[in-house]
This record gives C-alpha cells, structure tokens and sequence, in this order.
C-alpha cells in the first residue's frame, strides 16, 4: 500500500537514474555528479521493473512508481525469510519466529522497502552475509566459502556502508572461542582465497567489469589520502572496477561537511551521538520497542547466550555499526542509515526472549505486543515514512522532536494541493518566507529549520499548529496579535549606525513601487538605508528571479531566498534602519509599504566569510 500511495521520495530519481545510465550505456562514473556520489547498481532491478512494465503497456506516473517500488518490496520479503531462515538455524525455531515478526512489524522496514532506494536491499546483504560467516564456521569448505564470498560482494554492490561488515568477517570469528575452533582447517587458506575472489567478481560484476584493473594515477583522486597514495604508487592498479572505488573516494570528501541535523528541536552541523537511539525510540511501536530492549538486556545477562556464537557475531556487528554512524557520520538525516540494525537488534532480542515463550502467561504478553504494534502500524498504512510512536503526541508536534527523512521525505507532495482544498485553505500561503497574518501551512522540514534553522525559530518558539496534513505538513493560524508581535520581535530592521555612512540616496519607496536590483553574487551586495519619518511595515513581493533580503548583521547562510509568489516583511522604527540585499539572480518585484513611506540610500558592500562587510 505504501508502495503504491507514496509520492516519489527525494533521492529516489537519483538510485533510478544511475542505475538507468549504467543500463543504457554501461557508464558508472560518478565523481563529476555529486549527486550520484553514493549510488550503486543495486537499483538495476527497479529500472528493470519500470521498463518491463512499460512495455507491458502500464502508463502513468503512479503505476509506474508502483511497479519500479516492487523489487525493493520482493527484497524485503527475502529479507523476513533470511531473518527466519538465519534464526532457526542458529539460534532455534521460536527465536527465528519472534525475530521474524518483529521485523515484519517494524514500521522502519516496511516504510524504506515501499520505496526505490537501497537500504532495504542492504539489510538484506548484511544478513546474508553474517548468515554466510556463520555457515561457514560450522564446516569449512569452498562452497561455504563462494557464499560467504558471493554475499559479501553482494554488500558492496548495493552500498559502500559495506566496509563496516568486514570486521564481523575477518576479526570477530577469531575472538569467539566455538567459531575460532572450527574455522582452524586445512582448507581454510584455499576456502579465505575462494571468498575473497568470490567478492571481487560479484562487485566488478555489478557495474560491469568497468575499468577493473585501472591505474591509480588514471583516476582523479578527491581525498587527500587517496591522492598521496596515487602519488607514491601511481601504476598500482586497482583489483576493482574504478568508479567503485571512486564511490569511497566522494564519499570520503562529501561526508567531511555539515548537515543540516535537526533533532528534539535542537541543530546539530555535525551530527549528535544519540540521534539514532532518539529517532528509533521514537520511532518504533511503544511495546515491541520495550520487548527488544527487555531481549536484549536478557541476551546481554545470560552466560550462555554471552558466549553464543551467533549472539556474538550479530551483536558485535550491530555494536559497531552503531557506534560508527553515532560517532563518526555527520550526515543523520534518517533512521534508513542504520535500517540493517533493525535484524540484527531483532534476532539477538528475539535469542534472550526465546526461553520465555514458553510460558503461557509470557505467550499472551507476546501476543498484546504484537497486536499493539498492529495497531500503531497500521495508523500509518500507506504513508509509513511518517511514522511515530503512539508515545509521540499530539502528532501536529511531531516537527519539534524529528524531522527529513524521518517523517517528511516528500511522499505527500503530490496530496497535498487536494488536502488543502478539502480543508479549504487551498488559497492560503504555501511555505511562506515567515508566517504571516492568518493561515499558512509549511512543510514539515522548512518549520523545523532543516536547511535554514533560524527562518522559522521564532515561529516554532511561540506558536503551534493547529492541525496536520498526513503528518507531513502544518497549518498555522496567526491572529493579528500574533502576527504583529512576530514582526516585533523577530522581523525588525537593524540599527543603521556605521553600515549606513556614507549610502547614496536613491529616492523614495512607495506602496507599490518596482522593486528592481542589479546582478549579486554571493561575494558582493546592497545595503539598503531606509529613513521613515514614523514607524512602518516594509515589504518585498517577488514577481521573477530570487534575492536574499535580510539583516545585514547576519550570516548569508541563515537568510532565505525571497523567490516568485512570496513576501518578506520588515518593521522599521522611526529614523534610520538598514536591511541588506545579496544573491540577486534576474529578480523583479514590488515593494509594499504599510504606514508611510520610506526614503532609500544605497551603498555597495562585499561578503566576506559568509557576513557582510563595507568595501
């Protein structure tokens, strides 16, 4: 249902359209086009979905999503089997049944497998190859070996999060004393030497056997590191198709910035170590969330299952895939980052409980979370990216606790329209610049500050919703009280002293006057002096173009773009106030004026480090 009801999500064309490139002309670089910097091949079978379907003569933009949705959500049905199939074999039928139906009522899962991207696909490839490792440490011979090999691959085909399954691979075997003593054979040089080259054919299958083999120095290097060993080895060449390496290379560089995390309200540009334990607190049903906490804590007490080799392995891979996006990834902006945690928390979990279930009294507990989590779940039937807790409430709050792709990663923006006009608000402002008098909706992100945290603060500080739009867009309403306290408080021009020596007078602004400026680049501005014989309300409409219009004391970075169709308001006081334009790109617009009119100077002025300064 989410598959099909859901609009098309934010990255979603970027996974088809690589995936389409590499299908059509066999090209699988990347590093000129960031925005394919973490696509794979794994989108292959949704591009092939969406063609097969269009020459079976399917048309529409709704159906055809439907049908590109239909291998991730085939993906996740393998999944629940692996999760079944890896928990009975390892850790006994009833832990393989309670795993199983834990990830079947994990909204997370069912919301990132309705949509054409790569996480669910990874979750797979994560189990299956810790599954493998498992295999393989029962009784080691080549064919274990080739499927340990084959999954791995199969990992880094579909993301480059991959590298982080090699410790689970390689290290923890050796440290846990009943797979240590298996894997001790003969055959295990020859069985390491088949897995190994297993992987390899697997991932330069994937993106076609491209430029395997390629020189160091044929490839244009982004991180430092890479850089200076191209320099010291230049003709070493690569066991691996080039631009899979060049996937670790962007990603490298891409990662090292900040990210607009907003979480509990709060901005983080570089992340906060306790996002992903907030977001999927919040976001997983109130009772199974308990029931997993309570396994794993009962996994984490029994000597037995301490020193259990499944328990170990599958933990110390959720332990160390957590810590490394918790501590060392800066762009938290999903849970879907850590969806592969969510089997492997679940069938650990599912181990502690196991001994439990048979009681019957424990049975019927069992059964009251399930059922409750059918319920919360189902709630969100068709729009499960949304998805929140029945602890999260009242739901039109939810923007103040989580926000992108967590609740809002656009899979309504193609309903809205139709819920405004049933609602009939169809005529009120759309994302407005600010809030103005009487009723505005905002998409749940722009509210929350994701992108430009400061534009709506003052909003967000003294306002609520009065109601939400499938749970991804707010609609306020500002009473005229408000509304003027607003401008007050947070929409005031700044204090003239000093930025206004020496303006060239440039005439007078009237309601309705052409409001036209030159070119502006980021580096360079206007700042505008206004003189107003009593205090007034200073208005920009853009009618074409975008510019940047706000207090010149703030950073660039934090002033939104006055675009076409929208309005930025300022209150001045009596005297002298300055405002600042920048980022002028083709704009034309007018100028609106309530209580008088303004008397306009002008003086040129350059950004430097992102603030403005007098040239």
């Amino acid at each position: 249902m989410s598959a099909y009801r859901q609009y098309e999500t934010s990255d979603e064309p970027d996974h088809l359209a690589y995936a389409r490139r590499l299908l059509d002309t066999g090209e699988t670089e990347r590093s000129s086009q960031l925005h394919f910097n973490s696509k794979t091949p794994a989108s292959v079978p949704n591009v092939l979905a969406r063609q097969a379907a269009r020459r079976l003569g399917v048309r529409g933009d709704r159906p055809l999503r439907f049908f590109s949705r239909l291998p991730t959500v085939m993906e996740y049905a393998l999944l629940l089997g692996t999760v079944f199939v890896v928990g009975r074999r390892f850790l006994g039928e009833t832990a393989a049944c309670l795993a199983t139906a834990a990830c079947a009522l994990d909204p997370n899962l069912v919301a990132n497998s309705a949509v054409a991207t790569v996480d669910t696909p990874y979750a797979l490839a994560t189990l299956l190859t810790l599954g493998a490792v498992l295999w393989l440490g029962e009784r080691v011979t080549l064919a274990r070996a080739l499927a340990l090999g084959a999954a791995l691959g199969l990992a880094f085909a579909v993301k480059f999060t991959a590298f982080l399954l090699l410790p689970g691979v390689l290290v923890v075997p050796w440290l846990v004393p009943a797979l240590r003593a298996r894997l001790v054979s003969r055959r295990l040089p020859a069985a390491a030497i088949t897995a190994a080259l297993a992987a390899l054919v697997v991932v330069a299958a994937a993106y076609r056997f491209h430029d395997v083999g390629v020189e160091l120095n044929d490839v244009g290097w982004r991180w430092p590191a890479m850089a200076r060993l191209a320099a010291r080895v230049p003709h070493l060449r690569l066991p691996v198709p080039a631009d899979f390496a060049t996937g670790f290379d962007v990603l490298a560089v891409a990662v090292d910035k900040d990210y607009p995390v907003v979480l509990l309200g709060r901005h983080f540009p570089r992340g906060v170590w306790y996002y992903f334990a907030v977001a999927w607190a919040l976001k997983t049903p109130v009772l199974l969330l308990a029931a997993t906490l309570f396994g794993l804590a009962r996994a984490a007490a029994a000597p037995g299952l301490r020193s259990h080799p499944a328990v170990v392995l599958l933990a110390a891979n959720l332990a160390l895939t957590l810590a490394y996006f918790s501590f060392l990834f800066t762009a938290q902006v999903g849970l879907r980052f850590v969806l592969m945690c969510v089997p492997l928390a679940a069938l650990v979990a599912a181990a502690g409980l196991a001994p439990l279930v048979q009681t019957p009294r424990a049975r019927r507990w069992l059964a009251v979370v399930a059922l409750t989590a059918v319920a919360e779940n189902a709630l969100y039937v068709g729009n499960h990216l949304a998805f929140t807790s029945a602890a999260v409430w009242p739901k039109r709050e939810v923007f103040r606790l989580l926000t992108n792709a967590n609740v809002d990663w656009g899979q309504n923006d193609d309903k809205i329209a139709g819920w405004l006009e049933e609602a009939g608000l169809s005529a009120a402002p759309f994302d407005p610049l600010h809030a103005l008098a009487g009723d505005n909706v905002f998409e749940l992100n722009h509210l929350a500050g994701v992108g430009k945290f400061r534009q709506h603060q003052w909003l967000r500080e003294h306002a609520s919703p009065r109601a939400h739009f499938g749970h991804t867009h707010l609609w306020f309403r500002l009473d005229a009280a408000t509304y003027d306290r607003m401008l007050e408080e947070d929409r005031a021009g700044e204090a003239a002293a000093g930025v206004c020596a020496g303006a060239v007078p440039a005439g007078t602004i009237a309601d309705g006057a052409p409001a036209v400026f030159p070119e502006l680049g980021r580096t360079d501005g206007i700042v505008l002096c206004l003189t107003a014989p009593t205090r007034l309300d200073l208005g920009l409409f853009g009618d074409e173009g975008t510019i940047v219009l706000g207090a010149a004391d703030q950073p660039l970075r934090d002033q939104p773009l006055v675009r076409p169709g929208q309005q930025s308001w300022y209150r001045l006081d009596r005297g002298t106030s300055a405002l600042a334009a920048f980022w002028a790109t083709g704009f034309r617009g007018r100028w609106r004026v309530r209580g008088g009119e303004a008397t306009l100077a002008t003086r040129r002025v350059a950004v430097q480090r992102g603030t403005v300064e007098a040239e």
